[in-house]
């Protein structure tokens, strides 16, 4: 689907292109020197924005909670993917769109940031009902800390 739009937006009118279409001209009369030079550019402002904005700690408090719950509790993932088999597909799709913006997007963390944003506390707040669900199923266990029984 990529390839496809790259060939159309190659053959449109140069003012009319997108930035795929320009780089896909200019890749085509470089080579390789050309994406090297993309990579480094794309590299160096993502590394400026890591630096000095507060989307690179969104992005990576997101992924890294992200990456927690997908292996610790265990059992958690396994149980939301089986509760909500549509919106844990959802999640996916977005941590893997707020990964291919941070590697394609000239702003990549603050594009990968702000996806994440639909992705991570929705997932946060599961897990944390799923732990409550599972913390009150067990016998003789209460979990009211109001309550000093």
């Amino acid at each position: 689907m990529l390839g496809s739009f790259m060939f159309y937006d190659l053959h449109r009118l140069p003012q009319l292109q997108s930035h795929i279409g320009r780089n896909t001209a200019l890749v085509l009369q470089g080579g390789w020197p050309v994406i090297l030079d993309i990579i480094r550019r794309k590299s160096e402002m993502n590394i400026r924005l890591v630096r000095y904005t507060i989307w690179s700690r969104i992005l990576l408090a997101s992924l890294g909670s992200l990456a927690i719950l997908f292996y610790r509790p265990v059992g958690v993932m396994a149980a939301i993917r089986n509760k909500y088999p549509d919106l844990y597909k959802g999640f996916i799709g977005v941590t893997l769109g707020s990964i291919l913006a941070f590697v394609f997007n000239d702003s990549g963390v603050v594009a990968a940031a702000t996806t994440m944003v639909f992705g991570a506390p929705p997932m946060i707040y599961l897990v944390l009902q799923e732990l409550r669900a599972a913390a009150e199923e067990k016998p003789g266990v209460h979990h009211d800390p109001a309550c000093a029984c």
